[in-house]
């Protein structure tokens, strides 16, 4: 919680990547992107709850064994023109969640870039 605001870390990860193939499950330095990605997040201490969100039973597992909160997505949703829009409002429609920020992890993005946008864009 900040500033009396829950926030939702969503952290989408596509099994049926366009470009690179099964790209969140590829390692580096022994994790794949999306463990790096949810450790990164659960160490966020302003973060109140972490969706994965995916159409992929591996990427579900790796959510699941990480204490992370599921989004099943869809075949609509697993399109490649899905706008992020799309995505967080079917997730809060889904989850019942009323929430007043998101904050939505990029696995194209380096972390510390994310921390530094994100402490940035709370402080307005």
């Amino acid at each position: 919680m900040l500033k009396n605001k829950k926030i939702l870390c969503l952290i989408p990860a596509k099994g049926n990547s366009k470009g690179i193939k099964y790209k969140n499950l590829r390692k580096i330095k022994n994790k794949s992107l999306l463990e790096a990605a949810i450790d990164f997040a659960k160490n966020l201490t302003f973060i109140d709850h972490t969706v994965v969100s995916s159409e992929n039973e591996k990427i579900i597992n790796i959510a699941k064994n990480k204490n992370c909160g599921l989004h099943k997505r869809n075949k609509y949703l697993t399109r490649d023109h899905t706008s992020d829009y799309e995505l967080i409002k079917a997730i809060l429609k889904k989850k019942n969640i009323k929430i007043l920020i998101i904050y939505y992890i990029y696995n194209q993005l380096h972390p510390l870039d994310l921390k530094k946008i994100l402490l940035v864009v709370l402080k307005k």
